[in-house]
C-alpha cells in the first residue's frame, strides 16, 4: 500500500521547476508582492471585509432617532446656533412630546436661542439617579431616550416604584422651584435627559 502525504503550500513551491518557476514569480510579479505573503494578503482582505461588515451592523443598530438625539447633543454643545438650529429642536420636541408645544407655547427663535443657555443634556447609566426626595425643585425634565423609574422607599427601605417615564415624557415640573422633590428618580438603563431650568423659562418668557 502506499500512503498520499499532502504536501504544503511552502513544500510544492520549493519543488517547482522550470516553467512551473516562471508561471510562480510571473504571478508573484503581478500580486505586486512577494509569493510568501500572497496567502497572509487574502486572509487579510477576509479580515477587513470582516471589520467592515461588523462596522456596518453596529452603523445598522444606530436608529433615526438615536442620531436626531446625537444632532440635539452636538447642538447644544455649539456656542452659536442659528434660526435652523431652532427649528430642528422645536421640530424634534415636538415630535417626541406632545406637552413640549404647550409648555413652550408663545416662544419665539429668540426666546429659544436665549433658552438654549440654561438647557443641560445629562447621560445617565444604569441606576444612576436623577435626582432624590427631599431635593429643591429648580429644573424640570424630557427624557430624550432610556426609561426612568420614580419610586419612594418604604419603611423597610425597599423602593416602591410610583410611574414609568418612557421617552417623550416631560416630568419633575413643580409649580414652585422652591418646593421639596416628595419622590426620587433613577434611570433603569442608560438613559439621555434634557434638563430645563424653570425660573431661566419663566423669566425669558417675562421679558
Amino acid at each position: 500500500f502506499f500512503f498520499f502525504k499532502q504536501k504544503t503550500a511552502y513544500e510544492i513551491l520549493s519543488g517547482l521547476v522550470g516553467s512551473e518557476m516562471c508561471i510562480r514569480d510571473s504571478n508573484a510579479e503581478y500580486m505586486g508582492d512577494k509569493v510568501s505573503k500572497v496567502i497572509p494578503g487574502k486572509i487579510n482582505n477576509i479580515l477587513s471585509k470582516e471589520m467592515s461588515l461588523n462596522k456596518f451592523a453596529q452603523i445598522g443598530k444606530i436608529t433615526p432617532h438615536k442620531m436626531r438625539v446625537k444632532k440635539i447633543e452636538e447642538l447644544l454643545m455649539r456656542e452659536s446656533k442659528n434660526a435652523d438650529d431652532v427649528k430642528f429642536f422645536v421640530d424634534f420636541m415636538e415630535s417626541i412630546c406632545k406637552d413640549f408645544k404647550l409648555q413652550f407655547y408663545g416662544y419665539t427663535v429668540e426666546m429659544y436661542l436665549k433658552l438654549f443657555a440654561f438647557y443641560k443634556l445629562k447621560k445617565l447609566q444604569p441606576l444612576e439617579l436623577l435626582y432624590s426626595k427631599g431635593d429643591l425643585c429648580p429644573q424640570f425634565f424630557f427624557l430624550f431616550d432610556g426609561k426612568i423609574e420614580v419610586f419612594n422607599l418604604n419603611e423597610t427601605g425597599q423602593e416602591k416604584v410610583v410611574r414609568t417615564i418612557d421617552v417623550g415624557c416631560m416630568f419633575g415640573k413643580k409649580e414652585d422651584a422652591s418646593c421639596i422633590r416628595q419622590d426620587s428618580a433613577k434611570s433603569i438603563g442608560e438613559s439621555i435627559v434634557l434638563e430645563i431650568d424653570k425660573a431661566a423659562c419663566e423669566k425669558i418668557r417675562a421679558n
